[in-house]
């Protein structure tokens, strides 16, 4: 049974997982997930501003990489310059994702790569 699973951001916005095992998430248009535009943790900055320019750029153009196999979701970092850190449900502490370290997502799992934060849900 495939399970059908997506990422929610601080905006509610909800961003539905590709139907493939392995797809890329980074501010790169060519990644299966990219950063949105004029999304902020603070306040949503003027696009082409340059608090903005800031933003975009904590997160790498490829940042990180979601695996699907065996019905269980992984983050990998994919070397990112600010790094990709997970904080697992019933944790109090966040934890760095190593460069090609494939970290198991948990339903409620919430994910930083730079400054931009989401959480992960599975359904099945």
């Amino acid at each position: 049974m495939t399970r059908t699973a997506f990422f929610k951001d601080a905006w509610n916005n909800i961003y539905e997982f590709p139907t493939k095992e392995v797809f890329t998430i980074g501010r790169n248009q060519a990644c299966d997930i990219t950063v949105p535009p004029g999304k902020n943790r603070i306040n949503p900055p003027e696009e082409n501003s340059e608090q903005y320019t800031q933003f975009a750029m904590t997160i790498s153009r490829t940042h990180a990489t979601i695996l699907r196999k065996e019905n269980k979701h992984y983050i990998i970092d994919n070397g990112s310059t600010r790094g990709t850190f997970i904080l697992l449900p019933e944790s109090t502490q966040w934890r760095k994702v190593e460069t090609n370290e494939e970290a198991i997502l948990l339903p409620r799992t919430k994910i930083r790569l730079g400054m931009w934060e989401l959480e992960f849900f599975a359904e099945q």
